[in-house]
């Protein structure tokens, strides 16, 4: 490579000290000590100005210092390994090469107050990338695994030299796509009304507008937007790979921002990124500028927030509705505030790593039918220091507490949060927290606790409590010495809560289920304390005193990294009147009374059986929701129908007029795969009309498409699933989505369903609460008969159409009944022996019976079904009695099943006619 310049400069060492970054700005990869050389570049007059490089070993470069982070200077310093400047440069000429990978790098790194920090990139490569990386590397199968492999290994080793490697090899793609040999140019940023990365110029405003957008990626700014208003508060999705500047021009124009563009890259002056925030979702709550004496600071509109903030800063949005539980991490030395707070999804549901020793994890469940009803922060001062910490009330588990204990701390509240906005504790920043909308608190927040003697002693402690009533299982977490940290509790009505601290996934825990006593040890002047349930301690250290406790009242945890207190208290205690009792407890009585919610799930295509009314069990088995299987799970037996390709080339022939037919060839089979792929069913069979050629064609295609319209569901994996069931059925799943469920939480399949699905009259009953857009099934012969009715020439070749592809063969009558089949087990129902039994169900309500999976201890007393269902998450179809063959006839133990679900006799429910079933 070139030779490094040593620049004379009394900035470089100034520059070198103090901004140093630990990881190469294109790979990621860390630099290793005695390894790797390092290729540091910078620029004074930034980014117009010429670069200056210099090679050093790891081991001279400075220690490091404290001091300004990088955008407080208008000089950055570029630092990358040797081999990755070396990928890059050969896209330029050797007099250019310095200036271009200062310029590309110097764009990557987007100021937030931390030297390394950078917009994550997304998880897993391009094709084009991965080949180039098996070739370097040798490597000629990596580029054949399946993305989601691909994916899996990524997430799991994110640092490896393969994907440092990969890193580089991206960058290196996407900029020789790039627009060459333009020179650069600057403008105010007010001035712009849009760019996108690769475009040669900006295009300039041409009316009024009075907000910019900037959106920002791993490689840079990516997108430059004038806006007319502010968008609505988080209506828009959050990015873990996208970062957005939002801004109003006037604020633009006071601090006059400039932008600078060339070769299809933009950059902005480094310290631009210090005087906006910097936000995870293009539609952030509006920034709003205050004056706090003896200050301007900054506060969200209609959040309730902690605090002002006396800087912009780069806050995380919590998507509270998506949430499966949060995990809130405190220093055990100063718990005032949050280092970190992470969400749990069913995508990502436990930590990414482990935390270090002196943290504290406080988790938050949020399992399946659980729903943050309101939130408050609650403010305060610890230490000569902000402080807060926050209230839930939630639709199960109650009212519960996270982060320090206060005295009198004053309050901001939230109604029907939708999200949580966290500003994370930086060197130049104090953490803040904002909970959106803002609403009216009606949490009795205040507390007086004159004859709590103990909560005094743990002011500044991380304080948290749980009722002990109606537990079914409980979690102890526990250091390796088996001191307790925290507890999980599962309740009665599927609701839970943790005390103390639960590290999911790295702590280790003993269980135990419908607990009835509890047992605690502190001996002597120890800090710590042992429980267990239910085994009576026996042997061990003499000097330990145990304390017993039957499961009444709540217990109480405050805890830090050197210190715990262990409580026992009547019920109430919480609020400062011991005997009050909890909001849990009626809840729970509440939703027992009530029963359970139950889905029936397509664990395939991950959907719901949209159903209308109330979703218990009951009144499930009693609605007509069920009949809806009998056309999703058809699996017609017609005759297959094609016509071989030589017969249609008469056809052709004799169509030469029509100028569809006349495309060439390819074109044809192009609109017909676009058609048939995109499921554009009724398109395709309306094209399958307008002449004898298109029909010939064609006709296979839709005759399949018909028979997937119309038994879309056939085959698949079904289960009627309860919001408090445990697991699932061990056999029912592949090595893949074991892996997966595992991590999903104690119910994976509950919330699988994505979107519901209707079939048949169900598609239009009205629901009495408000639910999402469901797909419909079975409708594409309807759409047609619609489009067609006006049109009488082709309405016959229509009829004709399906009259040819939806021809049965000629069974015996003994062989025409429709029956449901378990292809799982190879038995079946006939449809025909439910119709002449004293409870005439259709066959899908009779599946329901048969395929439950919910919890034991909850079930409703009004249904005697078996809550673990022995065809829960089996594959089944219904089709004619010919096609079952040496099967078991179930019949008549289904008939006996039906009497101990409902108790009712004559129900009439969608019969299956053998000639024309499922159409």
């Amino acid at each position: 490579m070139e030779q490094g310049v040593i620049p004379v400069n009394p900035m470089r060492g100034l520059l070198l000290q103090r901004f140093r970054p630990r990881t190469c700005g294109i790979c990621h990869g860390a630099f290793r000590p005695s390894l790797d050389k390092i290729v540091v570049l910078y620029c004074k007059k930034y980014p117009v100005g010429p670069w200056k490089m210099e090679v050093m070993e790891t081991d001279s470069v400075p220690g490091t210092k404290n001091g300004s982070y990088l955008y407080h200077y208008r000089s950055p310093c570029v630092k990358v390994h040797e081999h990755c400047y070396e990928c890059l440069t050969p896209l330029k000429s050797p007099d250019k090469r310095r200036k271009f990978v200062g310029r590309v790098v110097s764009s990557l790194m987007v100021g937030v107050n931390d030297p390394d920090a950078r917009v994550p990139s997304p998880w897993g490569f391009s094709p084009d990338v991965l080949r180039v990386v098996s070739k370097k590397l040798n490597l000629p199968g990596l580029a054949r695994l399946p993305v989601e492999i691909l994916v899996m290994i990524h997430r799991h080793s994110s640092d490896a030299p393969l994907w440092c490697l990969a890193r580089a090899v991206d960058l290196m793609i996407e900029l020789s796509s790039m627009p060459q040999g333009i020179e650069m140019d600057w403008f105010r940023l007010v001035d712009i009304g849009s760019w996108t990365r690769g475009d040669e110029a900006p295009r300039l405003n041409q009316g009024p507008k009075n907000y910019t957008r900037i959106t920002l990626d791993h490689h840079g700014i990516r997108k430059v937007e004038a806006l007319d208003d502010h968008p609505e508060p988080l209506s828009e999705k959050r990015s873990d790979t996208t970062r957005f500047i939002i801004a109003e021009r006037e604020r633009i124009k006071d601090l006059d921002v400039d932008i600078y563009f060339k070769n299809g890259l933009a950059w902005l002056a480094t310290e631009t990124y210090a005087r906006f925030a910097m936000w995870d979702t293009p539609t952030p709550p509006k920034v709003l500028e205050v004056l706090v004496p003896p200050s301007r600071c900054f506060k969200l509109e209609s959040c309730a927030m902690s605090r002002p903030i006396k800087y912009p800063s780069h806050p995380k949005t919590i998507d509270l509705d998506s949430c499966t539980g949060l995990t809130f991490l405190y220093s055990g030395f100063s718990p005032e505030a949050p280092l970190a707070i992470h969400a749990h999804t069913r995508t990502s549901p436990g930590l990414l790593k482990k935390p270090p020793v002196d943290v504290l994890a406080i988790y938050v469940p949020l399992p399946p039918g659980e729903r943050i009803l309101s939130m408050s922060i609650l403010c305060g001062d610890y230490k000569g220091t902000g402080c807060f910490s926050l209230m839930f009330e939630t639709k199960l588990a109650g009212i519960f507490h996270v982060g320090l204990q206060q005295r009198l701390p004053s309050e901001k509240h939230s109604k029907s949060p939708k999200a949580l906005i966290y500003d994370q504790r930086t060197k130049s920043h104090e953490p803040r927290i904002s909970i959106y909308p803002m609403g009216e608190g009606t949490l009795p927040h205040i507390f007086y606790r004159r004859s709590q003697d103990w909560l005094n002693r743990c002011i500044g402690m991380l304080w948290s409590w749980a009722p002990l009533e109606n537990m079914t299982r409980v979690d102890v977490y526990h250091s390796q010495s088996g001191i307790l940290r925290g507890m999980h509790i599962y309740y009665e009505n599927g609701a839970q809560r943790t005390v103390g601290e639960c590290c999911i996934g790295f702590q280790p825990y003993k269980s135990w289920l419908k607990p009835s006593t509890l047992y605690w040890s502190q001996p002597g002047t120890s800090s710590w304390v042992h429980v267990v349930f239910d085994d009576v301690p026996t042997g061990g250290d003499s000097e330990k005193e145990w304390n017993r406790a039957d499961l009444v009242g709540e217990v109480h945890i405050c805890s830090s990294d050197y210190h715990q207190y262990f409580k026992v208290l009547p019920a109430g205690s919480w609020l400062g009147n011991p005997g009050q009792t909890s909001s849990l407890l009626y809840s729970i009585h509440h939703f027992l009374t009530m029963g359970q919610d139950w889905k029936l799930i397509n664990i395939d295509k991950k959907r719901q059986l949209r159903h209308i009314g109330q979703p218990k069990l009951l009144e499930i088995l009693k609605s007509t929701s069920g009949e809806q299987l009998v056309g999703l799970l058809a699996n017609p037996s017609w005759l297959r129908f094609q016509i071989p390709a030589e017969k249609a080339i008469p056809a052709k022939n004799k169509n030469h007029d029509s100028p569809l037919v006349n495309l060439p060839q390819n074109v044809i089979d192009l609109i017909v795969a676009l058609l048939y792929e995109c499921r554009h069913d009724a398109d395709l069979i309306c094209l399958s009309v307008t002449c004898s050629y298109f029909f010939r064609l064609i006709a296979h295609l839709i005759q399949a498409a018909i028979s997937e319209d119309i038994g879309q569901w056939a085959g698949d994996r079904l289960i009627l699933i309860s919001e408090r069931a445990v697991g699932y059925p061990p056999e029912i799943a592949t090595v893949l989505e074991r892996f997966q469920w595992d991590s999903d939480g104690s119910n994976p399949l509950y919330g699988m369903g994505e979107q519901a699905v209707a079939e048949g009259h169900h598609s239009t009953l009205a629901s009495l609460v408000k639910e999402q857009p469901f797909e419909v099934w079975g409708r594409a012969l309807d759409n047609v008969r619609e489009r067609l009715d006006q049109k009488q020439e082709v309405s016959l070749p229509f009829k004709r159409l399906m009259k040819l592809l939806m021809h049965n063969p000629h069974f015996p009558s003994s062989h025409r009944p429709a029956v449901l089949r378990n292809l799982t087990t190879k038995q079946f129902i006939s449809d025909d022996a439910l119709a002449r039994s004293n409870f005439s169900y259709s066959l899908g309500e009779v599946l329901l019976c048969y395929i439950t999976w919910g919890e034991e201890t909850a079930q409703d007393e009004r249904v005697r079904l078996p809550m673990k269902g022995e065809w829960a998450g089996h594959r089944f179809d219904i089709t004619t009695r010919e096609k079952v063959s040496g099967w078991e006839d179930v019949s008549q133990q289904v008939i006996k099943r039906m009497m101990m679900a409902t108790r009712e006799e004559r129900k009439t429910g969608r019969r299956v006619d053998g000639k024309i079933w499922g159409i």
